[in-house]
């Protein structure tokens, strides 16, 4: 979903990227709870961890944002400090699926790699299967 202040266009995750955790941890959750009642105190460490879990994907889904200016772009992520490079700093930017090499398959496996003209600077990656399919088309033609 795409929110624009201050001339800056700020690209949060779709509602949709939600699903997946939900529905993983959802299930994980009601049964560790029916558990807690029907067991007790001893299965108080299963429920207290699900629901840790749950909280952690959520977080890891909600701390993704894409930032546009009218000069800079930013990536934002849970493991890695914001990422930014200048727009016209960007020589290419690739779609890429999967990967062959060992350290591709560790990517997202739909990715928006953005390359830098500068050597100095280091290329990155923004993860596309989080965002609506329109608010990356926009992405693109900015």
């Amino acid at each position: 979903m795409a929110t624009i202040a201050n001339n800056v266009i700020n690209i949060h995750p779709s509602p949709s990227a939600y699903i997946f955790p939900f529905v993983v941890g959802g299930p994980i959750t009601l049964i560790s709870t029916a558990a807690y009642y029907r067991i007790g105190n001893s299965s108080l460490n299963g429920l207290i961890c699900s629901i840790v879990i749950l909280g952690l994907a959520f977080f890891f889904v909600k701390s993704h944002r894409i930032s546009l200016s009218n000069e800079i772009l930013s990536s934002y992520g849970p493991f890695f400090r914001k990422r930014t490079i200048k727009i016209g700093e960007i020589e290419n930017l690739k779609m890429r699926i999967g990967g062959e090499s060992f350290k591709e398959r560790l990517l997202p496996p739909f990715r928006l790699e953005i390359i830098s003209r500068h050597s100095d600077k280091r290329d990155f990656w923004i993860n596309l299967k989080l965002y609506k399919r329109n608010d990356i088309k926009m992405l693109i033609e900015m």
